[in-house]
């Protein structure tokens, strides 16, 4: 079944929305009995229009006559039934975030009531998910880490949200994702000790969540690891534009559908489509870890996911999901260091000079006759310093295509040029080439250039193809012979060498 048959399929699940009061399905609840046309006053408050619907409430933009100012104005019809009474307005109160729906008020007003909460102009997660947008990975990654630490903050308080779903985001005009709808949040505090999590949107839950509502688990057993879960589904579903499993033939009664669901979650292993846009190692297991069947193998908090999502995002180290690319962290670690590599550059421009200046010396060199038949003519030396001059600006302007396209001008008019084999080298890394790179610095090396960057370069290129004997080795002879000049960055390079190592599963 392809990716959007799967996500048709799933839509009477993804709607399937169960309450506090006694487990009910909002599906099988009576509608809220009113819908308000524009223009309408209710307390104080006159109704714009709607924004959403739902089988309990619906949100509609309004005007607060008293202040002036635009809200978002959820009306829930309050029956005299109820056996649950919602805590929303003061969860969300206690709540204040950035990256959570403030709320301003809640009243009751005759049958109705009112909770007035920041309005939001942008559009639902789910709006979003439904246009078929392709997000950047880097928006994604943002989105999920900010909401992370929304829920840093709740959980701090106590407050476990239970309904973590992309209807549920919403995005300010200018991208901010906004947590809202905490009308099925648990307060874990001495007052509501009692308070059993059994409310939220089945598809989006956590096993020991379904398990909660079938009758099978235990409330302590929900905590903020099951928001984690289901925060790490959104993550998946904006990465993706597709579900980890293979549920579309679960049963639409709720009961029925949360014991099929357990039970698929705490067996199957996260899918990534084969369609779905290339994710690297460090981000699916990202992914995986907050998808992990068992609480104990998730995000231990909310802070631990935003900083391995911020740590993604930055080049870092993941620090509590495995990294087990270690071509991946290679590569991160050369983005983390510009300066390093302009440094670097700026050495190999020392050993460069010496060819501007010494082109006779070029003609009694030793040859490489797979490359030429005879001398190398002043011309031809000269044409490829000036080759190499431009790789090196190009290099330093992070133009890393363009220089190697030099410098690979500049091999074939002269091949034995140790300084541009290593500048060539360095370009390949910066592009991850690093079997090319390792040739390169090689070929530098057998030119008769033994200089510790060259060695230390050679040993970030054995590291990042997995060969850690051969980066150790290089990394000791480089300490050896560094000069002062060298010495500093040679060891700086050899501690982030030591803590990739460290890092190694």
């Amino acid at each position: 079944m392809t990716s959007a048959s799967l996500l048709q399929t799933w839509t009477a699940l993804r709607d399937m929305h169960v309450t506090p009061r006694d487990g009910a399905c909002a599906a099988n609840s009576p509608p809220l009995d009113q819908e308000f046309a524009a223009g309408t006053l209710i307390g104080d408050f006159q109704i714009e229009s709607l924004l959403g619907r739902g089988g309990l409430s619906h949100v509609y933009r309004a005007r607060q006559r008293s202040l002036d100012r635009t809200v978002a104005l959820k009306v829930t019809l309050v029956r005299e039934t109820d056996t649950h009474n919602s805590d929303e307005g003061r969860t969300m109160a206690a709540v204040v975030h950035e990256h959570i729906v403030p709320v301003f008020s809640e009243q009751t007003v005759g049958a109705f009531r009112l909770l007035a909460m920041g309005y939001v102009a942008g559009p639902t997660l789910a709006t979003f998910l439904a246009e078929q947008r392709e997000p950047r990975v880097s928006f994604a990654c943002r989105t999920i880490r900010d909401l992370a630490q929304a829920l840093t903050h709740a959980h701090q308080l106590g407050i476990l949200h239970c309904d973590i779903k992309p209807a549920n985001i919403l995005f300010t005009p200018d991208g901010r994702a906004m947590l809202t709808d905490f009308n099925v949040a648990v307060r874990r505090d001495t007052v509501h000790a009692s308070s059993q999590p059994v409310g939220g949107t089945v598809a989006y839950m956590a096993p020991e969540h379904l398990a909660l509502l079938t009758g099978r688990g235990a409330p302590a057993a929900v905590d903020q690891r099951a928001d984690l879960y289901s925060l790490g589904l959104v993550l998946f579903e904006l990465l993706t534009g597709a579900w980890p499993f293979a549920e579309s033939d679960a049963n639409t009664d709720p009961l029925s559908a949360a014991a099929q669901l357990q039970a698929i979650r705490l067996a199957a292993t996260v899918r990534f489509p084969t369609n779905a846009p290339r994710l690297s190692p460090g981000l699916r297991s990202i992914v995986e870890k907050c998808l992990a069947p068992h609480p104990a193998d998730r995000y231990q908090s909310a802070s631990e996911l935003a900083d391995d999502l911020d740590r993604f995002l930055t080049d870092l180290p993941l620090r509590f999901a495995p990294d087990p690319s270690l071509r991946e962290r290679a590569t991160k670690w050369i983005r983390r260091h510009p300066t390093a590599t302009v440094a670097a550059v700026a050495g190999l421009l020392i050993g460069a000079l010496a060819i501007r200046f010494e082109s006779n010396s070029l003609m009694l060199a030793p040859m490489d006759r797979s490359a030429v038949n005879g001398p190398i003519s002043v011309a031809a030396a000269r044409r490829a310093v000036e080759w190499d001059r431009r790789g090196r600006e190009l290099l330093a302007d992070r133009r890393f295509g363009d220089a190697l396209s030099c410098f690979d001008q500049a091999v074939a008019l002269n091949s034995q040029s140790a300084s541009t084999h290593h500048n060539r080298g360095v370009a390949q890394f910066r592009l991850g080439q690093f079997s090319n790179a390792c040739a390169s610095f090689d070929r530098a090396i057998e030119l008769g250039n033994t200089a510790a960057l060259l060695l230390s370069h050679r040993a970030a290129a054995r590291f990042a193809l997995g060969d850690i004997a051969g980066a150790e080795s290089d990394f000791t002879r480089a300490k050896e012979v560094a000069s002062d000049s060298e010495l500093g960055e040679v060891l700086a390079n050899i501690r982030e060498f030591d803590s990739l190592r460290a890092a190694t599963p």
